[in-house]
């Protein structure tokens, strides 16, 4: 995971030293450069020249180098860049010449993207700060908190109903003046039952029990997974 600006990963090079990087290990443009105060990306893919990468180090005019047809960002104008940690490739957002803009680059490695994002971040000043990347643990926990409670409720008042309708079936008469021997479903006592018994007679209470059970642990693995998830993305933002 990338580290804060006021660490230097690398102090033994000099800071305001270009950094570039380039084809395979960039996928989504042939090459970038990034210099103290400006992010500038190729607009041809593939693996450029080793002259070219080369005057591109060296301190060579890069609109001379690149063409017309590269993307120059001012990092001063750049007002967010976001890690995705999952697809190792940063989105820039900045304030182009007609209007917001961005520009989405995508690395082969997460150890290139982070190191990009790395340095990115250092260079677009002390007002850039990280966005918080792990949300509230109670925010985060409400969902399957709930869901447990309502299948813990559930599965109590199913066992009880069940269980009491297995207990009442033993003391139901079945041979009285007053209750038909044989019930409307051709069992005895079938006339004396409610409709909710009917409905629900046919279970058992140790299955219901069982089924709730792998219900909740099966909540409680989401819940763990979600209170334990690594960040997705990792969000630098100016002014925040």
């Amino acid at each position: 995971m990338p580290v804060a600006p006021t660490v230097d990963v690398n102090s033994s090079l000099p800071t305001g030293r270009r950094r570039v990087w380039a084809a395979p290990v960039v996928r989504s443009h042939g090459m970038l450069v990034l210099t103290p105060d400006q992010l500038v990306l190729s607009a041809d893919h593939g693996p450029p020249r080793p002259e070219v990468r080369a005057a591109a180090e060296l301190g060579d005019d890069l609109d001379e180098l690149f063409g017309s047809l590269a993307t120059s960002i001012d990092l001063k104008s750049v007002r967010k860049a976001a890690l995705d940690l999952l697809r190792n490739a940063v989105t820039v957002a900045y304030a182009g010449p007609s209007g917001p803009a961005r520009v989405r680059v995508e690395f082969e490695t997460a150890e290139a993207a982070d190191a990009f994002f790395t340095k990115l971040w250092r260079r677009m000043g002390q007002e850039c700060s990280l966005r918080p990347y792990r949300g509230d643990g109670w925010t985060l926990a409400a969902a399957p908190l709930g869901l447990l409670a309502a299948v813990l409720l559930v599965t109590a008042v199913l066992a009880l109903t069940v269980r009491s309708f297995d207990e009442y079936a033993h003391d139901r008469p079945t041979g009285a003046v007053s209750v038909p021997a044989a019930g409307q479903l051709g069992s005895p006592g079938d006339a004396a039952m409610s409709p909710l018994e009917r409905w629900l007679g046919w279970m058992d209470w140790r299955v219901i029990c069982g089924l709730g059970g792998a219900a909740a642990a099966g909540t409680q693995v989401w819940l763990y997974r979600r209170l334990t998830a690594p960040p997705r993305a990792l969000v630098v933002v100016r002014g925040a």
